[in-house]
């Protein structure tokens, strides 16, 4: 089956098993729950690498990341270990991952969310686990499984465990895009970041998918609509059916793109070498990219999806920007990513090690011993390392650093980026995901150009104050000038759109 008639039959699996939830959530299969999640996250990988296929971006790496765990899911089911009450209790567990989610929000209830009715979900779908794991398992051990990330397994799995045994050939995949994905440091990240890595097993896994769609949806007949000439025509033809967010994406994209170039030109940077802002508004580039097609094609779940990865990149930024040129901060964080890179590749890093534990212990003033400082660079994500609890709190700083705390602003970036976290995993949530609060991707987008225009404002403040080229200063004032026009435009959509749009050419 060629390549594009393989898109016809995913998109029409699709557009099906969509239907089939808002018809009757009840009537669905576990099978139906994770293929629409693969589908989903398949469809989009394939339309990017059709339309811009010169770099793996962090949200191909993402797409590709959740297909593998959603596969080995599958994969259990087809060899029939899975739990008898799988399907059921994974119906259940979007009222727990809802309430979990929306109970640190108490300010947005009523205006967001119904928090009330939510809880007596929650408790719910708890006794409903409670009845079916059985009392067999101590209290502690069923809150483990309930605050696991498949809790409908009835075990404590983590992906890399069920992937080692039902997906063995894309462990290693599976492991280098964890590194890509994770915070590390951005530069490093990119020169690693190669589409070589991903695209040699990409044919692997669309034969996976059409391979489970052959078996157990052996009568799919692709419509005329839902082929991929037809779609692209009528997403990106005439331009009559972009919505107001696709048509103010388009400038933003054409704009970051300038500022990539007048940072590389201005600098005078040699050919082949990068800096920090360069290559970190190269990755946002690519991330808007990504949206701007998920919109166009009307995948909102996955769009809310991205944002995870998208908030850790600016955080990763943030942060750098706040430790200033020659930190040895700055020096830990590249370590950090070449030892875990080496890592994964099964190769030495003896010497990287040994340099990056010196500074550790200069710059945190710690007697930490090697055995114990090679488990912290090495078993732990990098704010981790660093001296975060976790990622989440990192996140969380760079919103509090940024963010204008004006309509619980704040509180709403939080929430998304936890929505994001419910969908970032290969868990079989993204079909429930698209009723109520997480249907709406228009937030996601404004969220992540609230966050982008701050950090903007952030490197063109640190621009104007230090010994930089004049000409890098006058065309970052410049350009952000021009980004806050799209900002505003973005804000109020349609009210000035098409004068704004022709008027920034």
């Amino acid at each position: 089956m060629g390549d594009m008639m393989k898109y016809g039959y995913v998109r029409e699996l699709n557009a099906i098993l969509l239907d089939k939830y808002n018809e009757n959530e009840y009537g669905l299969t576990f099978v139906d729950y994770y293929m629409f999640q693969i589908t989903s996250f398949g469809l989009s990988l394939f339309r990017e690498l059709n339309l811009d296929n010169q770099r793996i971006s962090l949200s191909q790496a993402f797409d590709v990341r959740c297909i593998i765990e959603a596969l080995a899911v599958l994969r259990m089911y087809d060899k029939e270990e899975m739990p008898e009450y799988a399907s059921d209790l994974l119906r259940s567990n979007q009222f727990i991952c809802e309430y979990r989610t929306y109970k640190k929000y108490p300010k947005l209830h009523g205006i967001t969310f119904d928090l009330e009715e939510m809880e007596r979900n929650y408790n719910d779908a708890v006794s409903y686990y409670r009845e079916k794991i059985g009392t067999d398992i101590s209290s502690k051990d069923f809150k483990k499984i309930i605050k696991g990330k498949l809790p409908h397994l009835m075990e404590d799995y983590s992906y890399y465990s069920l992937i080692s045994m039902y997906c063995p050939e894309f462990v290693d995949t599976y492991q280098h895009l964890s590194v890509i994905l994770h915070p590390s440091e951005i530069v490093t990240n990119f020169c690693y970041l190669e589409i070589e890595s991903v695209i040699d097993i990409l044919g692997k896994i669309f034969d996976a998918i059409t391979e489970l769609i052959e078996k157990y949806y052996p009568n799919i007949i692709p419509s005329y609509e839902h082929n991929w000439e037809y779609e692209c025509e009528y997403c990106f033809g005439d331009g009559t059916n972009y919505s107001p967010l696709v048509i103010a994406g388009k400038p933003q994209l054409m704009l970051i793109k300038e500022l990539t170039l007048k940072i590389h030109e201005d600098l005078k940077l040699p050919d082949g070498e990068v800096c920090l802002p360069e290559v970190f508004f190269g990755r946002v580039y690519e991330e808007l990219e990504s949206i701007l097609y998920d919109k166009a094609f009307g995948f909102s779940e996955i769009i809310k999806s991205k944002v995870k990865p998208i908030f850790e990149l600016f955080a990763t930024f943030h942060y750098s920007l706040k430790q200033g040129e020659g930190s040895l901060i700055l020096d830990l964080m590249q370590y950090y990513t070449i030892i875990n890179y080496l890592k994964v590749k099964n190769e030495p890093f003896e010497d990287e090690l040994n340099k990056s534990y010196e500074i550790y212990k200069k710059q945190f003033n710690s007697e930490i011993t090697l055995d114990k400082y090679t488990d912290l660079i090495t078993k732990n994500f990098m704010p981790v390392y660093l001296g975060y609890e976790d990622i989440k709190g990192f996140v969380f700083e760079m919103i509090d650093d940024l963010v204008i705390d004006i309509l619980h602003q704040k509180d709403s970036c939080k929430m998304l980026y936890e929505e994001s976290q419910c969908l970032s995993h290969g868990n079989g949530y993204v079909l429930s995901s698209n009723v109520g609060a997480f249907l709406d991707s228009d937030s996601a987008c404004k969220s992540i150009d609230v966050l982008l225009l701050a950090l903007f404002k952030e490197y063109a403040e640190i621009v104007k104050k230090n010994n930089l080229p004049k000409k890098l200063k006058y065309d970052i004032k410049s350009l952000l000038k021009k980004y806050e026009i799209i900002h505003t435009t973005i804000l109020y959509e349609e009210l000035t759109l098409k004068p704004l749009i022709k008027k920034l050419g």
